[in-house]
């Protein structure tokens, strides 16, 4: 059985008027969830890592959590950090 991966980053790039590219990378804010030395904290101490194996999936915090609560979800709302950069056509920021 195939599990529903967890998308923990993403970009986005948008085309200006001026033909530069401006590029948007979204990475979720696990940290939001839950204080340092808290009980998820503890756990994802503990695990270390997420795994994402092309068969299944084990992620560093619990199973629900990762999956729904701080999975990045296109069309909604989700406590992520994101920053863009503006890209000239010769590849300068």
């Amino acid at each position: 059985m195939i599990k529903k991966l967890q998308l923990d980053d993403a970009l986005s790039a948008t085309k200006l008027q001026d033909g530069r590219i401006k590029v948007w990378i979204h990475v979720a804010d696990p940290a939001s969830f839950g204080q340092p030395g808290s009980m998820i904290d503890r756990e994802a101490l503990q695990r270390g890592t997420s795994v994402v194996l092309p068969t299944a999936t084990y992620p560093m915090f619990p199973e629900k959590l990762a999956m729904e609560g701080m999975s990045l979800k296109q069309g909604t709302n989700c406590r992520a950090v994101s920053v863009s950069v503006v890209l000239h056509s010769d590849g300068r920021l």
